[in-house]
């Protein structure tokens, strides 16, 4: 995951998403917008919101947490050049 000056986008494996409305979940449910096939990450694992300008990343509750930096948190702001990990995935 990548926040850049354009909006925020998700870089993996060559592929990129942009948020395009004011959230983005992640998950392995797919009803996500962001479907991860991966048994580190839960159905429901993370939300990306936009709030007046600023992105927050919230765990929804998922079995193997939400990573920025070190430290699991709930909810973080996530700025430019931000990485983070889902589970095990990391952007």
């Amino acid at each position: 995951m990548r926040v850049s000056e354009k909006g925020i986008g998700v870089i993996a494996n060559n592929c990129r998403i942009l948020l395009d409305g004011e959230k983005l979940t992640i998950g392995r449910n797919s009803v996500n917008n962001l479907c991860l096939m991966k048994a580190s990450v839960s159905r429901f694992h993370a939300v990306i919101e936009a709030t007046e300008g600023s992105y927050w990343l919230t765990d929804v509750g998922s079995g193997q947490g939400t990573f920025v930096r070190i430290p699991k948190k709930e909810q973080q702001l996530i700025e430019l050049g931000t990485s983070f990990k889902c589970g095990a995935t990391e952007f």
